[in-house]
């Protein structure tokens, strides 16, 4: 009776309730349309892990190469936990990727290249704009459970590539899907360079490895041949190097020898201090001692604030 009577006495108030009511029906449809497509089936069984992966562009905006369904079936994506994030939380955008645990056996996986606005998607409290890719391709896959695998991409005035690639060498395993002017020699080319990048970032390992231990073995050397006890200035530096290979590589009671012995001298790098500080904090070698880990701890802001001080 209460709406037949303002439907006689105006019909723009009428109207005005008709809208109401069907944005309350395309609210319900959105909600019904979402809820039937927000995870994937239940999977008992062996699974392997495939990261996101997501670059910050500014504290609004940020560029996600991510998985979006497995099998038809979509998957809860890291621009989608982003603006939901946002949307509770009211802070900028820090894109944060996440994991997916997927079938190890052969699984059809969708993939996207997708730049995230949080201004425009805070208004989509629904997300249905995550629907709108840059680039977006399916992928047949079989990948090794012994390691992990992550989302990767590359995005152009000319071109978008999207693939997946093992997230320890890089090494891409999956075809690259391609939008825009680029190629199928470039993209072979593309391919094989990442090869070659992973090939030479082994090298540099195993040179790095190999320089590390003989640094070590020098320093073990060094402290049985008592050089941390010897009186002479000039030693200093050799004193102060040989502490911190010691503690990186976990020898801290000889470390906290070496660094006492050069607590005291000017001609040395401060960090000593924090050294210090971090081996009384923790107790690392020694029992824990907050009152002196403190002590080493001013000493090292101190003389660090003059240095800021003295460059400006």
């Amino acid at each position: 009776m209460f709406y037949r009577q303002m439907n006689l006495q105006t019909g723009h108030k009428a109207s005005y309730m008709e809208i109401n009511f069907n944005f309350i029906k395309i609210c319900l449809i959105s909600i019904i349309m979402l809820s039937a497509c927000t995870t994937a089936p239940k999977y008992q069984g062996p699974v392997v892990t495939i990261w996101d992966n997501a670059t910050q562009l500014s504290t609004t905006k940020a560029y996600y190469y991510q998985l979006v369904a497995m099998d038809g079936h979509h998957v809860t994506t890291s621009s989608e936990t982003a603006r939901k994030r946002m949307f509770v939380l009211g802070n900028e955008l820090v894109p944060i990727p996440i994991a997916h645990n997927i079938p190890l056996h052969s699984t059809l996986l969708t993939i996207g290249g997708y730049r995230y606005n949080a201004l425009y998607n805070a208004l989509n409290i629904f997300g249905l704009g995550d629907t709108i890719y840059d680039i977006k391709g399916k992928i047949l896959v079989n990948l090794d459970a012994t390691k992990s695998y992550v989302v990767n991409g590359k995005h152009t005035n000319d071109y978008s590539l999207i693939w997946l690639e093992e997230n320890k060498t890089g090494i891409i395993v999956s075809p690259i899907i391609s939008q825009g002017n680029i190629s199928a020699r470039q993209l072979s080319d593309f391919r094989q360079e990442k090869i070659r990048k992973w090939k030479q970032n082994v090298l540099q390992q195993k040179i790095k490895q190999k320089q590390q231990s003989k640094l070590l073995d020098e320093a073990i050397v060094f402290i049985e041949n008592q050089g941390c006890e010897q009186n002479s200035k000039t030693n200093n530096t050799k004193i102060y190097n040989t502490a911190v290979i010691l503690f990186k590589n976990k020898k801290y009671n000889d470390s906290l020898r070496c660094f006492l012995k050069i607590s005291n001298t000017s001609d040395t790098p401060h960090d000593k201090y924090k050294y210090l500080s971090m081996i009384y904090d923790v107790g690392l070698g020694v029992e824990e001692d907050p009152e002196k880990s403190a002590y080493w701890y001013d000493k090292y802001k101190e003389i660090d604030m003059n240095l800021k001080m003295q460059s400006n």
